[in-house]
């Protein structure tokens, strides 16, 4: 015999369960986001690494290109693009607000032919 928490009429019959969502009032999580992406026929890869602890936040994302031209012609076999964000998120308006501030790191790529 299977023994249960649910409610049985005297018969077995299954009767009703009253099972309702509880509301915890928030999530509480911690981790590391990493995401990667590419696109064909050119090679382009994008990787994403994101942290975020209480009010606070970063990413940083990298673009990795296969060979392109830049100003003035020059060709490369390569360039990566590094990208930094930071964020905050102040108590106002319900966590409604976010504030963030980006910079784009020097590009990385070997010397132009």
């Amino acid at each position: 015999m299977c023994r249960t928490t649910a409610p049985r009429s005297a018969n077995g019959v299954l009767g009703v369960i009253d099972n309702q969502l509880q509301n915890l009032g928030g999530i509480d999580s911690s981790g590391f986001d990493l995401a990667l992406a590419y696109s064909s026929p050119d090679w382009r890869w994008v990787t994403t690494l994101d942290r975020s602890k209480s009010r606070w936040g970063t990413t940083l994302a990298f673009r990795w290109t296969d060979s392109m031209t830049l100003s003035g012609g020059n060709k490369v076999d390569f360039a990566m693009f590094a990208d930094l964000r930071l964020s905050y998120r102040p108590s106002l308006f319900g966590d409604g607000v976010q504030c963030r501030h980006g910079a784009r790191l020097p590009p990385t790529h070997p010397t132009g032919r």
